[in-house]
């Protein structure tokens, strides 16, 4: 407890009181005379810079209330902006049928490219698929992706291979190869790498969970370096040129790599409109080419 001290005016008797009653009137214990408990200078000079428990108390119900007022308005405010969102725009409906009709005219469009694709205008039993002839918007595109396709000239048997940039590692792609006559070949490529030997004999494509096989018709290509190893299947498209037709439409697909002990699945994700073998479909179809048999 702290306290402080004044004199009487009567007798001049020095008095001790608790600090908490400052102001207030009490009787000198020596004459009996009434006096007002007072600081004296001193007793001032002691107590400043120092809060007394009272203006403590007080600044904490201050900062106190300052809060609450503060966590009311942030509540408020919530609640407020709750309500805005949570009332349904009157142009929802606009925007849900605008989004709707968005989709359906990709589906539209994705199912005219399917057309164009899969379905030949034209067949000569056993011999060649005709696709109908590209469009100018078509023309232009497949312009667009040979720009950025890896090209390379084999000067020897004069052939120019087209192959889409960045297939390495595990991949299912397609290249195209230009002849000295100008007619362009498609070629299917299948590549497998890892730690260990599969030794590939067929693979068994699921595309929209239809089962479909291809057998290779000559020996795999097989590598080996610093504990990888690959093994290539890489033939002429025409042989299965249905099949790698599905691929690319799939909306799933997964290709496995089939042994004689063991497997390996491979998840073709690179499928679509989009993707990097439908672009080397229009560019072999740009370079005037057909699926002869």
């Amino acid at each position: 407890m702290r306290t402080a001290n004044c004199s009487c005016p009567n007798c001049g008797q020095r008095i001790e009181f608790d600090l908490e009653n400052v102001g207030r009137i009490a009787p000198c214990p020596t004459c009996g005379q009434e006096l007002l408990l007072t600081l004296t200078q001193g007793n001032k000079s002691k107590l400043s810079g120092r809060p007394t428990r009272l203006a403590i108390i007080g600044i904490i119900g201050v900062v106190g209330l300052v809060l609450s007022l503060k966590v009311k308005e942030w509540a408020e405010f919530e609640a407020q902006e709750a309500a805005v969102f949570s009332t349904p725009s009157p142009y929802a409906p606009l925007y849900e049928m605008q989004a709707k009709a968005e989709v359906a005219a990709r589906e539209v469009e994705y199912q005219k490219w399917l057309a164009n694709l899969h379905s030949p205008v034209t067949e000569e039993p056993g011999k060649t698929k005709v696709f109908p002839p590209l469009t100018a918007a078509e023309m232009a595109k497949a312009q667009q992706i040979i720009l950025g396709m890896d090209i390379t000239r084999d000067e020897v048997e004069n052939i120019t291979w087209y192959e889409h940039p960045g297939k390495i590692g595990m991949d299912v792609s397609l290249y195209v190869g230009v002849f000295p006559s100008g007619n362009p070949v498609l070629r299917f490529k299948m590549r497998y790498h890892g730690d260990d030997w599969i030794f590939i004999k067929q693979f068994l494509v699921c595309a929209d969970r239809e089962l479909l096989t291809i057998k290779p018709k000559k020996e795999l290509d097989r590598q080996n370096s610093d504990g990888h190893v690959w093994e290539i299947y890489d033939e002429p498209a025409v042989e299965n040129i249905d099949t790698i037709l599905k691929i690319v439409n799939s909306r799933k697909c997964i290709i496995r790599f089939e042994g004689e002990k063991y497997y390996f699945d491979y998840r073709v994700t690179d499928r679509g409109a989009e993707s990097s073998m439908a672009q080397v479909l229009l560019v072999y179809r740009y370079l005037s080419g057909n699926f002869e048999k």
